[in-house]
């Protein structure tokens, strides 16, 4: 199986025989790159833990736990650390979000089930069923990094196979639906705003659910506000939830204070162009 690209390299995963153990001690590279990921405020060694996670893959590829890390360090890097800088190049960040979709199939690719639904029928969203407990989270990182990449290449990526895509990301949400914070609501929130025919009353529905799984996670706030607040041109919620936001502390949620950090910085940058907004 060609897995995930890596500077032009290519990472092969020997398919199980059998449904893999999710996880396994972790070698030298992996746990460096655990140990720079700690770290991730930090720009230098947000990208140094994944080019630590890179080597950790070929070292270890038959461990679906690394290619889910390996898959979030793409996403962390690609909607953090890439797009708030200066220097930020959009298309670096999109190949990012394709290299974490790749680490996160390879992930996939080692379930045994899924690897055998999936090269029966083609389909992601049938293949996903036989997914349960903690191989829920490639499948979400999958999507995650799919769906960004999508945004950013326009109207017409979003509507190919956005049908099964939708599909999958509900039957992640309605097995793990705390999963990241709200992940797949939030995910399902932002989707049915970008559509082609937006859809509010879908999206407010699932941003309602991402923010009852994770209170404490700003990015459910800011992503509310910069989605459905501008679409259905409510100026007063934008403000109060970005607001809200700011009032709390980065560390009210410990596990993903840089998450949060970088999600207030996010909200500033929306209030500063709230005339932009809602002109």
């Amino acid at each position: 199986m060609a897995a995930a690209c890596s500077q032009g390299r290519i990472t092969k995963v020997t398919p199980a025989t059998e449904t893999a153990s999710f996880s396994a001690p972790p070698g030298g590279a992996w746990k460096l790159a655990d140990s720079l990921w700690r770290s991730r405020r930090d720009a230098q060694k947000a990208w140094a833990s994944l080019v630590a996670y890179r080597r950790a893959a070929e070292q270890q590829p038959q461990v679906a736990q690394l290619w889910t890390d390996y898959s979030h360090a793409c996403y962390f890097l690609a909607t953090y650390t890439e797009q708030n800088q200066r220097w930020s190049n959009p298309e670096r960040s999109k190949g990012l979000y394709l290299e974490g979709a790749r680490a996160a199939e390879a992930a996939l690719y080692l379930h045994a089930e899924y690897r055998r639904k999936l090269s029966e029928g083609g389909d992601e969203a049938a293949a996903a069923r036989a997914l349960t407990g903690e191989w829920t989270e490639p499948a979400f990182w999958l999507a995650a990094n799919r769906g960004r990449w999508a945004l950013g290449e326009g109207r017409r990526t979003r509507m190919d196979g956005r049908d099964r895509f939708e599909v999958l990301v509900r039957g992640i949400a309605a097995r793990d639906p705390a999963l990241y914070h709200g992940g797949p609501d939030r995910f399902l929130g932002v989707m049915f705003i970008a559509a082609p025919a937006p859809r509010a009353d879908s999206a407010r529905a699932h941003f309602d659910r991402a923010q009852a799984a994770g209170p404490l996670f700003f990015a459910n706030s800011t992503l509310r506000a910069q989605y459905l607040s501008v679409f259905e041109k409510d100026s007063a919620s934008f403000r109060a939830l970005l607001e809200e936001v700011l009032r709390m502390p980065a560390d009210t949620l410990p596990e993903a204070a840089v998450e949060n950090a970088f999600e207030q910085a996010h909200a500033r940058d929306l209030l500063s162009r709230q005339a932009e907004l809602f002109p």
